[in-house]
């Protein structure tokens, strides 16, 4: 710990500015412009445990949550967002709720019968938003149901998926009056042609353009991992859709496909690397589309489609992540929920957060001082080790030892490997002496369009590329070249 103490007040980290040409990254702007993620605990549910939550997709603030109260399946709807509940179990049967379905006319529950294996389910219809449930499950009754969609425009047309001895894909266009078996593992519908389906199964994903009357398998270029586990389309896009895979024991990967899958890319890389519980999609009606994953550091966002990352799980217990699930709505609102699974305290995504770490740093050519001026108004003057100074290639070197303090951020210097680590929340930047390129968040990223521009050593101080790291850790970046002053804007949440 000692040495590493002194390293960092040796060591200088240099950011490199582009001086008057400063650009900002779009990508990193995209990230600094989206709203930030803060959870605020909406109620407890009068569910134990809470097995699942869904929005109506007409109206984001109508949820129905579903679980067991006692040894009874037990289903509530509130119209407030999670604020206030009310009992819509009257005309069920089972023990607990497991999944819930809902188009704009009517809902669909499915709810298990025994806990014993083979787990034995029956399904549910309600056209008055639960008032009444009449059985509906037709040939279905007594299979172990693991899933159910309805088609967002013809209610009456479900699909349904069964697992053990009665694996199969169904679907039914009666209301689940009757059930015709049409194949396949896991499931979606295309939001604006609900003719389009897909599936997934072990070999990768399927699609039918007739309700699944007919299937295409397709391509499984760049997907190096075809157990797929959970399939999403982009609302907006249709040709984007999303995997999930999970290959026992449980390696979830995530690909995106912009083509309607004909080739993927892997998205899980880097910061979303390791073992995924859920995947999800929020989409609003300008749509501004966002994916949010459960990682094993927490709930985490991307504005890009997958693209970058960035920690979505302040106000969230840290325990236990694996257990987390989460719901979203679309729509102007497009309100995203989530729960703890075996628990019953349901979050909501705040509309609005104060950042923990709120700082604006101020530093000028070939002086020492330091501003650091925090959101509440007050400011400090801080000595720096270094004098920031012009550089070849009219670059800007600023140290950063005092700036990581202010940012709350960490260093680390790996001497045999000649290697400078950078670490805030999710983010995690190596830079190499000599080396024009970094490692950000698991992927080779280049640190300017210049190649000269590289990490060095003057005088036994080590001089990082600032520009770089700053934005890749969400700061802004500007110099006012009048002035010779450079500022930085750093927000943690």
């Amino acid at each position: 710990m000692q040495h590493r103490i002194l390293w960092v007040l040796q060591v200088v980290l240099v950011f490199v500015l582009a001086g008057a040409l400063l650009l900002p990254n779009p990508a990193v702007r995209a990230a600094q412009d989206a709203p930030a993620d803060h959870w605020e605990q909406v109620s407890t549910v009068p569910v134990t445990p809470l097995t699942t939550l869904t929005v109506d997709p007409t109206n984001p603030d109508r949820l129905y949550a579903g679980g067991s109260s006692g040894t009874n399946a037990a289903a509530f709807r509130s119209d407030d967002g999670g604020l206030h509940w009310t009992n819509v179990s009257a005309g069920l049967s089972g023990t607990v709720v497991r999944h819930i379905a809902v188009a704009p006319s009517e809902a669909y529950i499915v709810c298990e019968k025994v806990s014993a294996a083979p787990s034995k389910m029956d399904i549910f219809r309600s056209t008055d938003r639960g008032v009444h449930w009449t059985n509906c499950s037709g040939s279905l009754q007594g299979k172990n149901i693991n899933d159910i969609v309805v088609d967002p425009l013809t209610p009456a047309i479900l699909y349904a998926i069964t697992l053990g001895t009665q694996t199969g894909f169904w679907r039914s266009t009666d209301s689940g009056a009757h059930w015709t078996d049409i194949s396949a593992g896991t499931m979606a519908i295309d939001p604006t042609t609900p003719t389009t389906i897909y599936a997934g199964d072990q070999g990768g994903v399927l699609r039918s353009v007739d309700r699944g009357a007919h299937w295409k398998r397709l391509s499984t270029s760049g997907l190096t991992d075809t157990y797929v586990a959970q399939i999403i389309v982009d609302p907006v896009k249709p040709a984007t859709i999303y995997v999930a895979t999970s290959h026992p024991p449980g390696d979830y990967s995530v690909f995106r496909s912009d083509d309607q899958g004909s080739h993927w890319t892997e998205i899980s890389k880097g910061s979303l690397s390791g073992s995924l519980t859920r995947l999800h999609l929020a989409v609003d009606e300008k749509g501004n589309r966002t994916l949010y994953a459960a990682t094993a550091v927490g709930i985490v966002r991307s504005d890009d489609n997958g693209d970058h990352w960035v920690p979505a799980f302040t106000g969230l217990a840290a325990q236990n992540i694996w257990s987390w699930y989460m719901t979203v709505g679309t729509g102007s609102n497009a309100t995203a929920y989530a729960w703890m699974r075996d628990d019953n305290k349901l979050f909501r995504r705040a509309a609005a957060m104060t950042p923990s770490i709120d700082v604006t740093l101020t530093l000028t050519l070939n002086k020492t001082q330091m501003t650091v001026a925090p959101r509440d108004g007050s400011a400090t003057t801080v000595t720096l080790d270094a004098a920031p100074f012009l550089g070849s290639g009219n670059r800007t070197l600023v140290p950063l030892r005092a700036i990581a303090e202010a940012f709350g951020v960490t260093v680390t210097w790996d001497a045999t490997a000649h290697t400078a680590t950078i670490t805030g929340g999710m983010n995690n930047i190596t830079l190499t002496l000599s080396k024009a390129t970094a490692v950000v968040n698991g992927r080779n990223t280049p640190i300017d369009t210049n190649a000269k521009v590289v990490p060095i050593i003057v005088a036994g101080r080590t001089l990082l590329p600032v520009r770089f790291v700053a934005e890749s850790l969400g700061a802004t970046v500007n110099y006012n070249q009048a002035t010779k002053t450079i500022t930085m804007t750093y927000l943690a949440y």
